[in-house]
Order: C-alpha cells, then structure tokens, then sequence
C-alpha cells in the first residue's frame, strides 16, 4: 500500500473505521539503536476512537514497507499518559518508569486543567465583605442597600484591685491572688455614661446590669428601627 497519496490513506480509514498513525525512524542514539518517533497522522471522516499505529520503512527499491506495531511504548521508549495525551516520559530510565506510574494515578485527564497558570495579581483587599458573611450575601443578591450597619452601641470596663492570699487548693496548685472588682464604667451611644463603684454598696455589679438592661432594650430598638 503507497503511504504517500494521503487521499488514500483516508480512504483505507473510511473503509476500515479506523485512524492511522505511522511512526518514522528519526535517528540512531550513541548506542546506535534506532530511535523511532511520530510520523503523519490519518484520520477519516468516520469518527472512531480505534487506531492502527505502523512503522514505516523506505526500502532500497523506493517502495514504503510498513509493520503494524503491538507497543508503540517499546518501539519508541516513550510512555505516553493513556488519560490526557499529553505527559511522556523516556521509558530507558527506571526513575521515569515511577514518575509515569504516578502520574496515571492522578491523572483525571484535564489537560486544561494542569495547562492554566493563575495570573499573580494582589487579591482586593475588602475587609467589609470578606470578614462579614451577612453582607457579603446581600451584596451578592444585590440587596446590600437593606444592610445597614449598628449605630448604637454600649461600651464598659471594669476596673479591680488583686489580694494576695497564697492559699494552696490541691498539692500541685497554688492561689497566688484573688481579683475583687471595684468600679465599673459604661459608655452608651455616645451620650450617656455610667459610673458604679464599691461607694454604691457591695451589690453596685447587679445595679450597674440592672440599668444597663433599662438602656440596652432602648438601643436594640433603635438598631431595629434604622
């Protein structure tokens, strides 16, 4: 059969249902054995996914002689990735042969996939949608214009003094110092302040959360309003 009418070739593909890939000899390596590679690729207008691979040889009389081929693998000492097409490795070295076997492993066949480099560009910095899940999702549904942030808040601190006791509870613990609170101090939006101290009596905790309850149910009413 001639190789060189392309025409043809297509045809025998057509006829038979089948591609055809021909290997060619490229050259010899320093050992002197013949190393083989791709040649031209036949596919007819059938779609089939079967292909018959030759090696060709051009005889002293000009006639193409070809053999069909059982291990393109072997022929070639190139393992080929069955899944993407793509990766190969030079079988003649035993660390290849590991590196091809891992490879098959995990390969899903997305050449895409391992072919796609992500630009390096700085990632925004948004503090307000990446640290805020709530708004994040409205801004998502296009409903950020009904988020609207707390106006009012109630802010207090504590202030107490240490008593050193030196007391032992258990064998390998030691109570160095008791805390003991004496005044607490609040803020609430910005207009009106609290101040309790141990001068109010020693229950001064309870009245200061007592009148702190009275103002926090105004505030949540307002935050609920805005």
């Amino acid at each position: 059969f001639d190789f060189s009418s392309k025409e043809d070739v297509c045809n025998l593909c057509n006829v038979f249902k089948i591609n055809v890939q021909t290997y060619v000899l490229k050259g010899n390596d320093k050992n002197g054995e013949c190393l083989y590679g791709l040649g031209d690729y036949y596919e007819g207008d059938i779609k089939t996914k079967t292909t018959l691979n030759l090696k060709l040889s051009v005889e002293k009389n000009g006639y193409t002689h070809s053999e069909f081929i059982s291990d393109v693998d072997k022929l070639t000492h190139t393992a080929v990735c069955p899944k993407c097409h793509v990766k190969c490795w030079d079988t003649r070295r035993a660390e290849n042969r590991h590196k091809f076997d891992d490879h098959v492993a995990v390969c899903n066949g997305n050449v895409v996939e391992g072919m796609v480099l992500k630009l390096k560009e700085s990632v925004p910095y948004c503090p307000h949608l990446q640290k805020n899940q709530l708004y994040a999702y409205m801004w998502c549904k296009g409903l950020s214009q009904y988020y609207k942030p707390l106006t009012d808040y109630i802010t207090f601190d504590f202030e107490t003094v240490e008593e050193y006791i030196y007391e032992k509870e258990r064998k390998s613990s030691l109570v160095m110092a008791k805390i003991h609170p004496h005044t607490v101090a609040a803020n609430i939006d910005d207009n009106t302040q609290m101040y309790f101290d141990v001068r109010n009596g020693k229950d001064f905790i309870h009245k200061f959360i007592k009148e702190l309850f009275r103002h926090a149910h105004k505030l949540s009413e307002n935050n609920h309003h805005r």
